[in-house]
């Protein structure tokens, strides 16, 4: 499935490629032009299957947060204290990822995706807040 619009098979795929290739792969509905994230075969907001994939410009804004102090899995021991991040991304779509930088975050600070590779998990994505520039 290399299509850029699709209605069958594995509807995580673009975003899993996506994330190989460093894009960060999401859906937006012909229909109605909401922007969702990948994963899901229908548009969550009026219902179409007429789906297209888009790659987002990798610029959002922090949601919400919280630091995550217990592992949910032996896997993430390691790395325990850590930043969950809501990113809500300028194309209008939300994902979930991991915060990092020294940097304190607040709700509304602006960030950029970038993408680490993970032995267990392949390409992922990660947010780092961006500095103010005046």
């Amino acid at each position: 499935m290399t299509s850029d619009t699709y209605t069958v098979g594995d509807p995580h795929r673009p975003y899993v490629e996506g994330c190989a290739r460093r894009q960060l792969v999401f859906s937006r509905c012909t229909a109605c032009r909401e922007a969702q994230l990948c994963g899901y075969r229908t548009c969550r907001s009026c219902g179409s299957r007429a789906l297209r994939d888009e790659v987002s410009g990798g610029r959002g804004h922090i949601a919400s947060f919280t630091v995550v102090h217990k592992a949910a899995s032996p896997r993430f021991k390691p790395i325990v204290p850590f930043t969950l991040a809501l990113v809500e991304l300028d194309e209008g779509f939300r994902a979930m990822m991991q915060l990092v930088g020294s940097l304190e975050p607040a709700i509304g600070d602006r960030v950029a995706i970038d993408f680490v590779a993970d032995e267990a998990d392949g390409v992922l994505p990660y947010a780092e807040r961006m500095e103010e520039t005046s």
